[in-house]
């Protein structure tokens, strides 16, 4: 995986690392939501690993089209997870969900 040399525009990454679960926030610039969402996936981020992609709508005409009564909107595993606000539990347990399990030699009992 490597990330793109000049990134389209609205296109933030946050952490690059291809093995932890990618998560990506929907969001637009002046939105107080999406602000919000920024702090806490950042303050997630210091609890648990995971790769975060910020895309603003505003610069995609689709995106736009099919999110602007929503952000923010927070995808994990490439699912709609939450829209508007985000529950740190809830948020955990999905982003956990959707890790890869650890081989059987590797588990403890």
């Amino acid at each position: 995986f490597a990330a793109p040399s000049s990134p389209r525009p609205g296109f933030r990454m946050a952490l690059e690392d291809p093995s932890s679960v990618e998560v990506l926030l929907y969001t637009r610039a002046g939105c107080c939501l999406c602000d919000q969402a920024k702090q806490l996936l950042g303050e997630l981020q210091k609890k648990t690993s995971f790769a975060f992609r910020e895309v603003d709508i505003d610069q995609d005409p689709q995106l736009f089209a099919r999110y602007n009564e929503e952000v923010p909107v927070v995808f994990i595993h490439g699912k709609k997870a939450f829209k508007f606000r985000i529950d740190s539990r809830q948020f955990l347990k999905r982003l956990e969900q959707g890790r890869p399990s650890e081989p059987r030699a590797a588990r403890r009992p």
